[in-house]
């Protein structure tokens, strides 16, 4: 199901949020097992970034090791859109974020 609202823009106008069609579990992102923990957004040039951590089920709440599922977001004609998603191992996101 998608779903979309109505949202302020920065500039003042209106636009319009949609959720993904594909879900992470779906598309191979995530294991049956494994879950999404928080969600960290940042802008890169044109993008806005969501990195959430993968907590693997025998993981303490302090410290998922699963990695991490960058999600990365433009805007399309006032409208944001997904427009990649990555599964990143712990060694790669560390280096995402240094660049």
């Amino acid at each position: 199901m998608r779903a979309s609202a109505k949202t302020a823009m920065p500039n003042g106008g209106i636009g319009t949020a949609k959720r993904p069609a594909k879900e992470h579990r779906g598309n191979g992102h995530l294991a049956p097992s494994e879950v999404l923990r928080g969600g960290s957004p940042s802008v890169r040039g044109d993008s806005l970034i969501v990195e959430s951590e993968i907590q693997e089920p025998d993981d303490p709440n302090c410290c998922p090791t699963g990695g991490v599922v960058q999600s990365r977001y433009s805007l399309d004609q006032g409208v944001l859109k997904i427009a990649s998603t990555k599964r990143l191992t712990v060694e790669q996101a560390k280096r995402t974020i240094l660049q």
